[in-house]
C-alpha cells in the first residue's frame, strides 16, 4: 500500500489552514505510512505555522506506530528558522524558541504550563508576573514601539489571555508566534493552547446559557465575560491578576479598527473583519487566536484602546453582561464591527488634514497659541484648501466638509480656534483646556 499523502497548505490562508486541520481529524484510514507534502516555497504566517504544526503533531501522536515523513520543505527557510518543522515533529531547522527573535518577529515559542507555575511558586510571584515579559514582547511586535501607554494596555490584555491559559484552560502547554511584515505593513500574532476550549471554560459561569461552540465564541469576546469571575464570586482586593474578562474583548475590538481577529475552539472558528463576521468549520481541541493589525491603525492604538476599555465598561454595566445570552452577544459583535468600519472610513477621509494635526501636535508644550495664514496651512498640507475655506467661516466651525474632518484635525491635536479672519486669511489656534 502506497503512503498516504497530505498536502499541507502552501500559502497560509485562514480557510485552507482550518480545512487541513479538519482533514487530519477526519482521517480514519489504516495506513502505516504518511507523507506531509509542504509543496515548496509559499507564504508562511504566525497563525498558519502555529496551527498547522500543532495539528500535524497531534496527528502523529495519534499514530505512534506510523512512519511519518516530510517532503518539499527545503525552500521554506523562514519557516525552518521559526521552528515550524520541529513543532510539527520533524527534525528540521531550529527548535521552537531557539531563534532569538527581534523587534519584528518572535519565533514559535512553546512553554510548559507546569514550568511557569513552578517558576511563579519558586519566586513567590503571581503567574501573571512571570508571563509579563512575554506579553510585553508580543505587544511590542504588534504595535511596533518599545514602550508607552499603548504597550501597557495591550500588555495587560495579552497577559490576561496567557494567564487564562495557565490557570483555567487545563492545557499542558502555551504557544505563541508573532511577526511584523514590512511589505504588507501589518503585524500578526498567534496564540494557542491545547486545553478544554472556550465552551468548557465558560460553562463554569452559571449566568451563561451556552448551546455549542459558536455561541461560546460570541460570548467570549464580550466585555466582562469570564468562566471564573462573575456575579456572586468574591473579588480578592489583594489579587491584581484576578480575571476581569476583558482580555479577548480588548484585543478583538482593537483588531476591529482596520485589522482581523480569529478565535478557533472546538468545531467553530469565528473570524472578524472590520466589515463582516464569518464562521468556519473547525476541529481543534483547545483554543487558537489570530490577531492582525495594520500599520495605519497601530498609530492610533493609544486612543483606540482607551476608547475600547471605556466602552466595554459601559456595555458591561448597561447590559449586565455576566448574564447575556449568546444570540444577543452575536448581534452586538456584528454591530460593533460595523461601527468600527465606519470609524476607519472616517479616518481615511481625515487623512488629507493629518499633516496639520501632526504639525500642531509637535509644537512645544510651552507654546499656548499659534497664528497661521491660510497659505501657511496649505504649505503644511502640501495642497490647497477648498474655496469654501476662503469664503465662509462656517468651514472652520464644524458645519461643512461632511464629517468635519478638517475640524477634527486640530481638535485631535488638542487645539481649538480662538480668532478667525476669513477676509485677511488667517486663523489663531490656542490649546484646548
Amino acid at each position: 500500500m502506497p503512503p498516504k499523502k497530505f498536502l499541507v497548505p502552501k500559502d497560509h490562508v485562514l480557510e485552507k489552514v482550518l480545512e487541513f486541520g479538519n482533514e487530519l481529524t477526519a482521517y480514519t484510514g489504516d495506513s502505516k505510512e504518511f507523507v506531509f507534502d509542504f509543496q515548496g516555497k509559499g507564504l508562511d504566517t504566525p497563525f498558519g505555522m502555529l496551527f498547522l504544526s500543532f495539528v500535524i503533531n497531534q496527528f502523529m501522536a495519534g499514530h505512534p506506530e506510523a512512519d511519518c515523513q516530510p517532503s518539499n520543505y527545503g525552500e521554506r527557510l523562514y519557516a525552518s528558522h521559526m521552528g515550524y518543522f520541529h513543532s510539527c515533529g520533524f527534525d528540521i531547522g531550529k527548535l521552537p524558541g531557539q531563534a532569538q527573535g527581534s523587534d519584528t518577529y518572535l519565533p514559535i515559542t512553546v512553554m510548559k504550563v507546569a514550568d511557569l507555575q513552578k517558576q511563579a511558586a519558586k519566586e513567590n510571584r503571581e503567574v501573571g508576573d512571570v508571563i509579563e515579559e512575554h506579553s510585553k514582547r508580543l505587544s511590542c511586535v504588534l504595535l511596533q514601539q518599545p514602550d508607552g501607554p499603548s504597550i501597557e494596555v495591550l500588555t495587560y490584555s495579552f497577559r490576561e489571555l496567557l494567564r487564562n491559559v495557565v490557570e483555567h484552560s487545563r492545557s499542558e502547554i502555551l504557544a505563541f508566534c508573532a511577526q511584523f511584515r514590512q511589505k504588507a505593513k501589518q503585524a500578526e500574532i498567534a496564540i494557542l493552547d491545547t486545553g478544554i476550549g472556550i465552551r468548557s471554560a465558560l460553562s463554569n459561569n452559571p449566568h451563561l446559557s451556552i448551546d455549542g461552540d459558536r455561541q461560546a465564541l460570541n460570548l467570549s469576546i464580550m466585555p466582562g465575560i469570564s468562566g471564573k469571575m462573575f456575579k456572586g464570586v468574591k473579588r480578592d482586593p489583594y489579587d491584581g491578576w484576578q480575571n476581569s474578562g476583558y482580555g479577548l474583548y480588548a484585543v478583538s475590538r482593537l483588531c476591529g479598527h482596520g485589522g482581523k481577529f480569529t478565535i478557533c475552539s472546538g468545531d467553530t472558528a469565528l473570524a472578524l473583519k472590520p466589515d463582516k463576521k464569518e464562521y468556519h468549520r473547525s476541529s481543534f481541541q483547545g483554543t487558537a487566536l489570530r490577531i492582525i493589525l495594520s500599520a495605519a491603525e497601530i498609530k492610533n492604538a493609544r486612543s483606540t484602546l482607551a476608547t475600547i476599555i471605556k466602552e466595554g465598561g459601559k456595555l458591561e454595566k448597561e447590559f449586565g453582561l455576566s448574564g447575556i445570552q449568546a444570540t444577543t452577544a452575536s448581534k452586538m459583535i456584528s454591530s460593533e464591527f460595523n461601527k468600527n468600519e465606519e470609524t476607519r472610513k472616517e479616518r481615511a477621509m481625515s487623512g488629507k488634514y493629518t499633516p496639520l494635526e501632526t504639525y500642531l501636535r509637535d509644537l512645544p508644550a510651552s507654546q499656548a497659541d499659534i497664528t497661521l495664514r491660510f497659505k501657511q496651512i496649505e504649505e503644511i498640507l502640501k495642497k490647497e484648501l477648498p474655496s469654501s475655506a476662503y469664503e465662509d467661516q462656517r468651514w472652520w466651525e464644524h458645519v461643512t466638509e461632511g464629517n468635519h474632518v478638517n475640524t477634527r484635525a486640530w481638535a485631535n491635536a488638542g487645539w481649538k480656534i480662538e480668532h478667525l479672519d476669513v477676509k485677511k486669511k488667517w486663523v489663531k489656534f490656542i490649546r484646548a483646556r
